[in-house]
């Protein structure tokens, strides 16, 4: 395992096709965490797919939402603890946080 050494002022971005394409483009909570760990080029992927399902899952568009920081928070730890598949991830820190799916044509 390496050093993420992704400045903290950038991101990773995984395109919505998650064919691995990677860019840096912005700051996002999710990748301030990973900046400060030390994870490999699997872990990062896992844990960014994880996060962007869970706030897809979560309704969240403003990634600037307090809740977001609360969401990598949960990701990161459940990637430390050696889990490596990212739905499981975002279903264990969904799970964790004890947030549900958000459905926008609910009544």
């Amino acid at each position: 395992m390496y050093s993420s050494g992704l400045d903290s002022d950038r991101i990773i971005y995984i395109d919505s096709k998650v064919t691995g394409q990677v860019s840096a483009t912005a700051t996002m909570a999710i990748y301030r965490l990973i900046a400060n760990g030390t994870f490999g080029p699997a872990e990062i992927k896992a844990m960014t797919v994880a996060y962007e399902a869970a706030l897809i899952d979560l309704g969240l568009m403003d990634r600037d939402d307090p809740i977001t920081e609360i969401v990598a928070t949960a990701i990161v730890t459940i990637t430390s603890m050696g889990e490596r598949d990212s739905t499981t991830i975002k279903d264990r820190a969904l799970n964790t946080i004890g947030a549900r799916r958000f459905r926008a044509n609910a009544a």
